[in-house]
């Protein structure tokens, strides 16, 4: 009986731990399309795309909030956020945490934003910025050549 009462008590904390494991999930992916072109697709996805509400978002942080809707039910809200980060060489680190929902939705939420930037962008990372010119003193113009005469033929 005793042995028996411990065991289901066992159980009880494994799972309750689990559960409070999944909810602490973050699913993150990496882009070399650059922070501009990461958030801009992001946000539009979860506002347009997935027609959820936004509830507050920040650019120069790196973060979007909004309200998760499940597909499955249509009912279950579940807070989430969006969060970019600037990596080295533009790479940008999208990462994605539905704190109601089992880790799965954050899979499948960040598989859709990525696929959304490689739609509109492509593979291959954005080109680079042109160089400014140098600012080297302007070299002096070239001698025109003198001009003879017929008499100096």
């Amino acid at each position: 009986m005793m042995r028996s009462i411990f065991a289901n008590t066992a159980w009880a904390i494994a799972a309750a731990l689990l559960a409070t494991q999944e909810a602490h999930a973050k699913a993150s992916a990496e882009t070399t399309q650059g922070y501009e072109r990461a958030w801009n697709t992001a946000v539009r996805y979860v506002r347009v795309d997935q027609n959820l509400k936004v509830t507050e978002k920040d650019f120069e942080a790196g973060y979007v909030a909004f309200e998760y809707v499940s597909a499955e039910s249509g009912k279950s809200i579940s807070p989430g956020a969006l969060e970019l980060v600037k990596l080295d060489g533009g790479k940008v680190r999208i990462s994605v945490q539905l704190s109601k929902m089992p880790r799965y939705h954050e899979d499948v939420f960040l598989q859709g934003i990525t696929k959304k930037i490689r739609e509109d962008y492509g593979d291959t990372p954005p080109p680079a910025a042109p160089v400014a010119p140098s600012k080297s003193p302007p070299s002096p113009a070239p001698a025109k050549p003198e001009r003879r005469g017929s008499d100096d033929l």
